[in-house]
């Protein structure tokens, strides 16, 4: 099996408390990171969900702009719905299972707030 150094990288998982953390020492040509994205999900190094939220959130704000822009060029109602549930609210389940059990109430709160907010300011619904 030939492994790409070049694309490879390690994290290291480890309790964010951690004051004595001992680390293995880095393998030769293979990059050390703090933060990964795997599969459009981001992952760190304390398993932390404030990332993966934050830019989960971002991109929920990008596309109802996207959306409200294509209200405003006069889109059928029936294709924003559609395009709605496409874009944004396939984008708030993806992988939030995954993190239920680590999502601080700060972060349920965001994530409920901007789906609350989407659906009710939402012409895109029906």
């Amino acid at each position: 099996m030939l492994v790409l150094t070049n694309k490879t990288k390690e994290i290291i998982f480890h309790h964010p408390a951690a004051r004595n953390l001992i680390t293995p020492p880095p393998l030769p040509e293979i990059e050390r990171v703090k933060h990964a994205t795997l599969l459009g999900v981001d992952v760190s190094d304390t398993l932390s969900t404030v990332a993966y939220v934050n830019r989960l959130l971002m991109q929920v704000n990008q596309r109802l702009y996207l959306l409200s822009l294509l209200q405003s060029s006069s889109l059928q109602r029936p294709l924003l719905h559609l395009l709605f549930n496409a874009l944004v609210i396939n984008k708030l389940t993806y992988a939030l299972p995954a993190y239920a059990g680590q999502l601080t109430a700060d972060d349920k709160n965001r994530i409920n707030a901007k789906k609350g907010h989407a659906t009710r300011t939402d012409t895109y619904c029906i």
